[in-house]
């Protein structure tokens, strides 16, 4: 499919249930991220400026990206953020694959599982993210690491996951259990896949939100790609057609 075919399949997608919901959600996130950024510049302005905010919210002053919990509140605004961009197609599937008085129950599977994963992801991410922030050097090589992780096939083969639409039941127990594992299993392929460069975004400091809009560009733009062979290469190097047998997506038994 073309480029200009996709970004027009994107846009009618975008365009129908459950996508304005989905955006509303990121909106909500991005709101969010926006709040937590301003609360902590305002307690490192000083106690004239913070104090205020410091005492209704309990909160040190300290940096968010790096303290916990604050640190986690920051990470699930960004999850919220961005997630929803990134699941405009899994969401839909779910929303057309399932029984209209069971779809709630539906999208509330899947959402448990995805975001438990990612919940797991972010306290393992804030831990790594005080350490990097601490040691100067340590933080320029985790940059060097993403960077060649972003170019890795292992990357490019958790991308290829997030392409393979599962055989979702619509009767019985596999109705309550496979939106879950859907959420479980393309949870665990974002964090591994998009994780990395997160946690880079933590420890953007002042330029935080530039950090992230960033970041949200670069993955959303790459998540809808088509799937491609496992390789070393550039995220958006220009490659010639390939042609990918994507593993079946399979239900435990």
């Amino acid at each position: 499919m073309s480029i200009a075919r996709r970004r027009r399949a994107l846009t009618a997608s975008a365009r129908r249930a459950p996508a304005p919901a989905l955006l509303a959600v990121s909106v909500l996130g991005w709101a969010g991220m926006v709040w937590l950024t301003a609360m902590t510049a305002a307690q490192a302005a000083g106690p004239r400026f913070g104090s205020a905010i410091a005492a209704a919210h309990g909160a040190h002053v300290t940096d968010a990206a790096t303290s916990a919990p604050h640190g986690l509140l920051v990470w699930i605004a960004m999850v919220v953020a961005m997630s929803p961009l990134l699941l405009i197609r899994e969401v839909a599937r779910l929303w057309e694959g399932s029984l209209r008085r069971r779809r709630g129950p539906t999208m509330l599977a899947f959402a448990a599982g995805y975001g438990l994963v990612w919940l797991l992801a972010g306290a393992i991410a804030v831990a790594v993210a005080s350490v990097l922030g601490a040691i100067v050097w340590l933080g320029g090589f985790a940059v060097a690491l993403v960077i060649a992780w972003q170019c890795s096939p292992m990357r490019q083969r958790l991308l290829n996951v997030c392409h393979r639409v599962p055989r979702l039941r619509v009767f019985g127990a596999g109705a309550a259990w496979d939106p879950g594992r859907y959420g479980v299993v393309t949870g665990a392929a974002c964090a591994a896949s998009c994780g990395p460069i997160m946690v880079l975004v933590l420890l953007a400091g002042d330029f935080h939100l530039v950090a992230m809009i960033g970041a949200t560009v670069l993955l959303t733009a790459e998540r809808y790609h088509p799937a491609r062979r496992p390789r070393w290469r550039l995220p958006f190097a220009a490659t010639t057609p390939e042609h990918v047998a994507l593993a079946p997506y399979r239900h435990a038994t």
